[in-house]
């Protein structure tokens, strides 16, 4: 039965010189991670900004559009805004 072999060693038995120690193998992969998780975190911020803005401009649009039915009904039955209902508008 063989043994497992050792990735550090030869197959002459001698052992290899390894450029990094194990201990800064897995604190690069998780400083790695690290940024990789920002830059999800920075893609979600940016996704739910963009939806948020989105929902706004489509809020304002469909009131502008509501206002506009309104203005042309009005003007068509020949009403004007009295200054009560003016100081009632949310704006």
């Amino acid at each position: 039965m063989a043994w497992p072999r050792n990735p550090a060693t030869t197959r002459l038995g001698t052992t290899r010189k390894t450029n990094k120690n194990p201990t800064n193998i897995v604190a690069e992969k998780i400083a790695k991670l690290g940024s990789a998780d920002q830059c999800r975190g920075k893609l979600a911020n940016a996704i739910r900004s963009t939806t948020a803005e989105t929902i706004a401009a489509t809020a304002a649009a469909e009131a502008q559009k509501a206002i506009d039915e309104l203005v042309a009904t009005a003007t068509q039955h020949k009403l004007t805004v009295t200054e009560a209902q003016k100081k009632k508008s949310p704006n």
